[in-house]
């Protein structure tokens, strides 16, 4: 994105039980990249899901300019990367 000099990517995990009328508040871990960063170390996500559960997993984007320590948000309503990247149910 032009405008922006970070991105914000956030992996979430929202969990359901439905005979049980579960739902667990999203659950979701982040990692800040900035424009001038040569390399990305890899990530890994891990998350703690319970038996019989539901669970969607999905990641979005947020662009950010950041200045003296401030962001302002990039993203908008046109533009706003997110994505379901799967659904399963855990035995």
């Amino acid at each position: 994105m032009a405008n922006a000099n970070t991105c914000e990517l956030t992996v979430f995990l929202s969990l359901y039980v439905p005979d049980q009328e579960f739902h667990n508040p999203r659950a979701y871990q982040s990692i800040e990249i900035k424009d001038d960063q040569e390399n990305v170390p890899a990530q890994e996500f891990t998350f703690e899901v319970p038996d019989g559960c539901l669970c969607i997993a999905g990641i979005k984007l947020n662009y950010f300019w950041l200045s003296q320590n401030i962001k302002t948000v990039v993203n908008q309503k046109n533009f706003n990367p997110a994505g379901i990247c799967t659904a399963i149910v855990t035995p």
